[in-house]
């Protein structure tokens, strides 16, 4: 049967059984009321009081006056104790989110949130990499000890000749001490950003079917040569007759 508290008006379905033949005080679980419920198709008592519960059963968020077969009346039995009768249908708990639906949200969350922090940290092991591979000159000048670690991980580059041009040769014949001597000067300059070694140097002069006449190693004046800088060298040879041709190239270790 269908009952209605007369207090807040909320409509409630319970087992006609529940009622008995000559009714029964029952109490609105959703506000507390208590009154007595006349059996189905019997008029209700005359001057019968509501009383009202200090206790509250289960709350809900429905609307005044509707129909809600989740929510019970508790009948009062005999001997003052509280029959509440089994519900029947509904889920006190269905206008809340399950527990599943919270934590499959959370997953949710937490999964965005770790991906991420992967991606972040790709992005910083990319960035590494790349600037340990772009300024390997750099760090294996300043920090010799790096050197064997490029060599064990595969990314030291096969060596080839140092950035360092040759420019501006000059050479003129002239007496000291009564020898006529070449005086060679020209200037070395560092092509790249980064320093280098200057390799040792050597002069030749040739006739004019280009045999050699005098061949001789010298040193440039400096060990090293700073990126984007040049230097002047300095160089003499005693000038031999038949002297056509004169080249000056660095000396490279084999």
């Amino acid at each position: 049967m269908d009952v209605s508290c007369p207090n807040c008006a909320t409509r409630f379905r319970i087992p006609d059984g529940a009622i008995g033949e000559g009714g029964r005080k029952v109490r609105c679980s959703k506000c507390g009321h208590m009154w007595h419920q006349a059996p189905a198709g019997a008029e209700p008592e005359s001057g019968a009081q509501d009383e009202s519960a200090a206790d509250s059963a289960t709350k809900t968020d429905d609307a005044e006056g509707e129909e809600n077969p989740s929510i019970r009346p508790e009948v009062l039995g005999a001997g003052g104790e509280i029959d509440t009768p089994p519900p029947i249908g509904g889920d006190l708990l269905s206008d809340r989110p399950s527990f599943e639906a919270e934590a499959a949200a959370n997953r949710k969350s937490g999964s965005g949130l770790a991906t991420a922090l992967w991606l972040l940290l790709l992005v910083v092991v990319v960035g590494a990499v790349a600037a340990a591979w772009y300024k390997q000159d750099w760090i294996v000048a300043n920090y010799p000890a790096a050197a064997p670690i490029y060599e064990r991980l595969g990314l030291v580059e096969a060596e080839g000749p140092p950035p360092l041009a040759i420019r501006d040769v000059r050479s003129i014949i002239r007496n000291v001490d009564g020898e006529r001597r070449y005086l060679i000067t020209g200037t070395i300059e560092n092509t790249s950003e980064e320093p280098h070694s200057i390799p040792p140097m050597r002069g030749l002069i040739l006739d004019g079917a280009g045999e050699e006449l005098v061949g001789w190693d010298f040193q440039a004046g400096a060990e090293t040569l700073a990126g984007a800088s040049s230097l002047i060298f300095e160089t003499s040879v005693a000038a031999p007759e038949g002297a056509q041709n004169l080249t000056i190239d660095f000396v490279f270790e084999e």
